[in-house]
């Protein structure tokens, strides 16, 4: 399967206390932000630092968690648990590997 998306990892760096960008390996910017900035027009409250730098750890993540439930998922197989809790988990990292590849439907 070939990624659509810059390889990870990527890492959140914080010029400033408003600018920030997630960069990948090689230095490179995958995404930048300025706090308080990009936000719903009609919230009046925009996000604290502390919440955009929570995000930003998050999304950093990204590709890494999509690789561990894409490892996840390859162990399954055709074997399909009894046990219905395990079944709903694989459903929601499947739906969440289908939405981060775009393939949602």
């Amino acid at each position: 399967m070939t990624t659509k998306h810059t390889p990870g990892p990527w890492h959140w760096t914080r010029y400033s206390s408003e600018y920030g960008c997630l960069e990948d390996e090689k230095g490179r910017d995958v995404l930048r932000a300025v706090s308080g900035i990009v936000y719903d027009e009609y919230d009046s409250d925009p996000p604290s630092i502390e919440v955009d730098a929570a995000d930003a750890d998050l999304i950093a993540a990204a590709p890494e968690l999509l690789e561990a439930l894409q490892a996840l998922d390859a162990l399954r197989g055709p074997f399909s648990p009894t046990d219905e809790r395990i079944n709903e988990a694989w459903a929601k990292a499947r739906a969440a590997i289908a939405k981060a590849t775009g393939e949602q439907q």
